[in-house]
């Protein structure tokens, strides 16, 4: 059975302290955003160079895999306080 990624649906992971989730909000597009375990919100994809096409947005998503990755694709972005 295919995964479905359609219209509002989303999918969360957990990596250290950090919270991934990946929103489908139309049929080709998505956002991504990164969450600190207090609800903090440190990235936001809308706001970023990245495009809201769904499967790139998966991929970005899929290859955040530890915390070091995770903390270079934040300071990639100058989102480091």
């Amino acid at each position: 059975m295919p995964r479905n990624y359609g219209y509002g649906k989303s999918r969360v992971k957990h990596i250290g302290k950090y919270e991934l989730i990946v929103e489908f909000y139309s049929f080709k597009k998505a956002h991504f955003y990164i969450y600190l375990d207090n609800n903090k919100n440190i990235y936001y994809s809308g706001t970023d160079i990245l495009p809201d096409n769904k499967q790139k947005m998966l991929d970005v998503y899929k290859s955040l895999k530890t915390v070091s990755i995770i903390k270079s694709f934040i300071e990639k972005r100058n989102l480091v306080k």
